[in-house]
């Protein structure tokens, strides 16, 4: 075997031991046992240390430091540590968390350094602040702050657009879905989806308000149908039936209740016979003919015939005219429109080439009254139909007209045979029909030189003012198919007089000469004003619910 190396000696190591081997032996000997005696004790402290368990006070502030370094996300929701008077299984006593949000306190043995209680805590107490708030919100009319349910979104959009009438392409348009809440965006039903939703959800209604109404209570035993007819914007004619009734509610108190019973399209001409059987199908789906005992609608000639034929039906509290309650609202609106009708504020005729008479068109053939709303005048045509021109006569002529009502519920007009008593017109009266007409197709072409041209309305606006005219600094336009908006532009007129009459002369901003407006006008808008306030303060008052 090869010959072991030996270690070669450090020569501080030589120096140090020639300088020790200097001292005394027994000097060396005794400095060597106090070095050995002190290490020991120092190890026997640290041995005893680690084995000995922390006090109450030391194992409190090491629990608060460590919250205070953070080494878990869930100390962040509590408050520092505290010791409790609670104690584990092996007589110690555990530290409390308080929480921040909530009144809780975790407790933990001084033995545990386990966050999983405190993980489950801050997951619950995390949803209970959610629903408080979300309810807090609910309690204030704030809605849909919520985690919206996907199968509630079919049901949601169905109800948004029956509620409304809204169309059904709304839903899908790119900037209402910007709008939308991620989960409805997620899971938003087709247009086909959303119609089949309306339909289940109506079928879904009708069977418990079948059940409601076969209640025999007295309170609610008698009941009235209100029928009416209508055009749709998209073309479709509907008769939609209403049940009122007298029912009680939780305290005993009486009230009217209303509730659309169906809406039925017709198909057919509107014939008091055809309507007739559609209002009985209503009825016996329902159940109730036996409780009808009224019928409220308008004063058309065809509800006429409608009655006669329900009578004959035999219901046991139905006796036919006698429970027929005419619409006064409808029966007011005829009596006006029949006022106004000499002073050409209805849909004027054919003009002949020879008259120099002012009438509802400028020199231009544009009509000076302007029609209820755009939505009347769009036509929804079907696959391959023809648009029709807007000239054509025989667009004056149509069952439909300006507000979208087919007129065959609407042919109760008033004429001029239905005046009794009516006096002759007198060439030496103050108004006559021909002054009338020219008056209001004064004001007519005034409101819209003012609607159509912003410079024009913009110097009216200035003399207004400048004469100290009452705002606003406007005048209405005049609807023919809206007997009120009459007296609002008649008000408009007398409202900005001063305003007028020197607008109106502006060669620039103003109107036509023949349209210039005198004191005999005002004094016109002013009578006219006296006998249409009648009938809308007697309108305004039956339109009050109850």
């Amino acid at each position: 075997m090869p010959p072991r190396s030996r270690k070669k000696k450090n020569p501080s190591t030589n120096v140090t031991s020639t300088s020790l081997s200097s001292r005394p032996p027994t000097q060396d000997r005794g400095d060597e046992n106090e070095q050995e005696n002190d290490s020991d004790e120092e190890q026997e402290e640290e041995e005893t240390a680690n084995l000995r368990p922390l006090t109450d006070e030391e194992a409190l502030e090491k629990a608060q430091s460590i919250v205070l370094r953070g080494t878990s996300n869930s100390y962040r929701y509590f408050k520092a540590p505290v010791l409790l008077e609670q104690k584990d299984k092996y007589g110690r006593l555990m530290i409390g968390y308080p929480c921040k949000v909530c009144p809780t306190q975790i407790n933990r043995p001084m033995s545990d350094s386990s966050c999983s209680n405190l993980n489950k805590h801050v997951a619950i107490c995390s949803l209970k602040k959610q629903d408080v708030m979300q309810a807090n919100l609910a309690a204030l009319g704030i809605t849909g702050t919520g985690n919206i349910n996907p199968k509630e979104v079919p049901q949601l959009c169905a109800t948004w657009c029956a509620e409304a009438a809204r169309p059904f392409s709304a839903l899908v348009d790119p900037s209402h879905q910007a709008l939308l809440h991620p989960t409805v965006r997620k899971h938003l039903p087709t247009r086909k989806a959303v119609l089949k939703d309306i339909h289940l959800l109506y079928l879904g209604l009708q069977d418990k308000y079948q059940t409601v109404l076969q209640v025999s209570n007295l309170s609610v035993l008698y009941k009235y149908l209100g029928v009416n007819g209508w055009q749709s914007p998209n073309g479709f004619d509907i008769l939609g039936t209403v049940i009122y009734r007298l029912a009680k509610d939780n305290k005993g108190n009486v009230e009217l209740e209303a509730m659309p019973l169906d809406f039925v399209r017709l198909s057919a001409a509107h014939t008091g016979e055809y309507l007739a059987e559609s209002v009985r199908m209503v009825v016996e789906k329902f159940g109730i003919q036996n409780k009808i005992c009224g019928l409220v609608s308008n004063n058309a000639q065809n509800n006429a015939v409608m009655v006669r034929e329900l009578k004959r039906k035999k219901w046991p509290r139905f006796k036919g005219e006698t429970n027929w309650i005419r619409c006064f609202a409808h029966i007011l609106n005829l009596i006006v429109q029949s006022i106004l009708r000499p002073f050409g504020s209805t849909k004027p005729k054919k003009r002949t080439n020879n008259s120099d008479v002012l009438d509802s068109e400028d020199k231009h053939g544009q009509n000076l009254v302007e029609e209820d709303d755009t939505a009347g005048q769009i036509e929804i045509l079907a696959r391959g139909a023809q648009a029709r021109a807007v000239t054509d006569d025989k667009d004056k002529s149509s069952s439909e007209d300006e507000d979208g009502v087919n007129k065959s519920f609407e042919d109760g007009d008033l004429s001029k045979g239905d005046i009794k008593n009516a006096s002759d017109e007198d060439e030496n009266n103050r108004y006559t029909s021909a002054s009338c007409k020219q008056t209001l197709a004064k004001f007519c072409a005034i409101a819209k030189k003012l609607r159509y041209s912003p410079n024009s309305k913009a110097e009216f606006v200035d003399i207004c003012q400048e004469k100290g005219c009452a705002t606003p600094h406007t005048v209405e336009r005049h609807i023919r198919t809206r007997w009120n908006l009459t007296g609002v532009q008649l008000k408009s007129i007398l409202r900005c007089e001063a305003a007028i009459l020197v607008w109106q002369r502006n060669k620039k901003h103003g109107v036509e000469r023949k349209y210039y407006v005198d004191e005999s006008d005002f004094e016109l808008a002013c009578d006219l004003v006296d006998v249409l306030n009648l009938f809308f303060k007697i309108t305004l008052q039956i339109l009050v619910a109850g």
